[in-house]
């Protein structure tokens, strides 16, 4: 089963897995559908599997199709939900990675392995973990470490929390790069891992639509 390392809900840094939940709202001659396909972790994963399946089993079936699609919707989340439940806990001390200027200058000394190691097409989360601990830094910042690189953005270091109300406001911090790489490095980034990395880190995986 598919598993991963940022939620794509709430986007802290937990185990998750892959589900896939749908939504039903009969209008007698229209409905409303809404779905929740990503990553997820367990707490993530009770919240929507609850308010999604409550949904469609009160306000679901009002209509022809919605009275058949309905039910099928209920059974697929209860499917779905029973093969996730058993997943690990999200840890007390979980939080949303960030990609500081200290986490930025322990990778990149190690981008050149990271980059021949999604090469050989070796899993995402398994290069994550093991570099993490190389670089003194969470899983989750090197996932977001390669999504950043293989657009070659730059970012700002957040700014620290203020108290009162300065006359001035704080001068922003110039942009760190977030890697100083040659672009024929950068380029040697398999799509997949790109793309793989992006989607780990995109908060609100829900695909919202309507259907007449």
């Amino acid at each position: 089963m598919a598993s991963g390392i940022i939620c794509q809900s709430c986007g802290i840094e937990a185990p998750t897995r892959l589900v896939d939940f749908h939504q039903n709202i009969g209008v007698l001659v229209m409905r409303f559908r809404r779905r929740m396909n990503g990553m997820l972790c367990k707490r993530c994963v009770h919240k929507h599997f609850w308010k999604m399946t409550g949904t469609t089993l009160f306000l679901g079936p009002w209509g022809t199709i919605s009275l058949v699609l309905a039910p099928c919707f209920i059974i697929n989340n209860i499917v779905r939900y029973l093969s996730v439940i058993g997943m690990p806990a999200v840890p007390p001390d979980a939080k949303v990675p960030m990609l500081d200027e200290k986490a930025l200058r322990q990778l990149q000394p190690l981008a050149p392995v990271l980059v021949q190691r999604l090469k050989n097409q070796e899993p995402l989360a398994a290069i994550a973990t093991d570099l993490a601990q190389q670089a003194q830094v969470t899983p989750g910042q090197v996932i977001k470490y390669v999504a950043a690189m293989s657009t070659g953005n730059q970012m700002s270091l957040p700014q620290p929390p203020t108290r009162g109300f300065p006359v001035l406001p704080a001068k922003s911090p110039p942009p760190i790069p977030v890697s100083p790489l040659p672009v024929e490095l950068i380029e040697l980034i398999p799509v997949e891992a790109a793309e793989s990395a992006k989607q780990a880190v995109n908060d609100g995986p829900a695909d919202i639509g309507l259907t007449l």
